[in-house]
C-alpha cells in the first residue's frame, strides 16, 4: 500500500474529511482526489465473487434435503421471532403444520391472555414464572389440557411467565 493511501483510510477511520473545500483548488489536493477514486475504485471492483467448487454446492444441498428428509426442524435461542399478541402479552411460532401449532407465550406479571375457544387439543406446560388458568393457578412445571371445542378462562400471570403451548387435532 501507498503512503497517500494509508493516509486516506486512516482519515476515513477517523472520520475527517478527506480534504477542506479550498484545497481541491490545488494541483495537490486533486490529484488526492483522483488517487481516492482510484482507491474506492480497486477496493469496490477488484474482488471478484467466488463460486464454490461444484461438490461442495452439492454436498451443502444434500446435506439440507437430508435434514428435511428426516423431518427435524430446531429453533434456537437466537433464531426466536416474537411477536406483540397484545399489550404485556408476546407470542414465538416455533412450528406449524396443518396437523400441530407449537409456540412459546409470555405475558408479563399483571396481564392477562383473555378468555377463549379451542379448536384443537390444547396442552400447555409452565416453563417459567406462574400463573391462573380460571381460578387454577400454575407454577413452573406445571402442566394443563384442555380438549378440542372447550372454552378456556382467562390465563392471568401472577410474574413474567413462560408457557409452552402445543394444540393438535
Amino acid at each position: 500500500m501507498r503512503n497517500w493511501q494509508q493516509k486516506v483510510i486512516d482519515k476515513i477511520i477517523r472520520g475527517e474529511r478527506l480534504t477542506p473545500l479550498r484545497a481541491w483548488l490545488n494541483p495537490s489536493a486533486r490529484k488526492l482526489a483522483a488517487d481516492t477514486e482510484r482507491l474506492a475504485d480497486l477496493l469496490t471492483h477488484s474482488t471478484k465473487p467466488i463460486n464454490p467448487p461444484a461438490s461442495l454446492r452439492n454436498k451443502l444441498m444434500d446435506e439440507l434435503e437430508t435434514s428435511a428428509d428426516r423431518g427435524m426442524q430446531f429453533v434456537t435461542t437466537h433464531d426466536r421471532r416474537w411477536h406483540k399478541l397484545l399489550p404485556g402479552i408476546q407470542v414465538c411460532m416455533l412450528s406449524r403444520a396443518d396437523s400441530h401449532r407449537s409456540v412459546l407465550l409470555k405475558i408479563a406479571a399483571g396481564y392477562a391472555l383473555p378468555r377463549h375457544n379451542h379448536r384443537r387439543i390444547e396442552q400447555a406446560i409452565v416453563l417459567e414464572g406462574s400463573c391462573y388458568s380460571g381460578d387454577v393457578l400454575l407454577k413452573t412445571g406445571d402442566f394443563f389440557l384442555a380438549q378440542a371445542q372447550t372454552r378456556h378462562e382467562p390465563v392471568r400471570a401472577v410474574e413474567d411467565c413462560l408457557i409452552l403451548v402445543i394444540a393438535h387435532k
